[in-house]
């Protein structure tokens, strides 16, 4: 019986162990900044245009600073070669 509770002991204190460390830089990796397209603003400037009578969009791109943990699905992230970048993310279109 002693080793039976000898075992659990040593499997909970490093299960808890690297729970911690994983927690650790999970918040490290969320606090982290990504360049993301803020459409909102984009999609102003464009019905801005519209509105007097361009009729084109000529609004400028426009990336905001946001923290990983504030990406959402559908966000347009902007990711430079050599850059880091915490999440998988699937590749649509290449400068070069």
């Amino acid at each position: 019986m002693l080793p039976l509770v000898f075992v659990l002991a040593v499997t909970f204190i490093k299960d808890a162990y690297e729970d911690r460390r994983r927690g650790k830089q999970d918040k490290d990796t969320n606090a982290r900044l990504a360049s993301v397209f803020d459409q909102c603003a984009w999609l102003h400037a464009c019905l801005q245009a519209h509105a007097d009578g361009v009729g084109r969009c000529r609004g400028e791109k426009r990336w905001a600073n946001v923290e990983w943990s504030n990406v959402e699905v559908g966000d347009i992230v902007q990711v430079r070669e050599g850059a880091w970048t915490g999440y998988q993310h699937a590749l649509t279109c290449n400068a070069s």
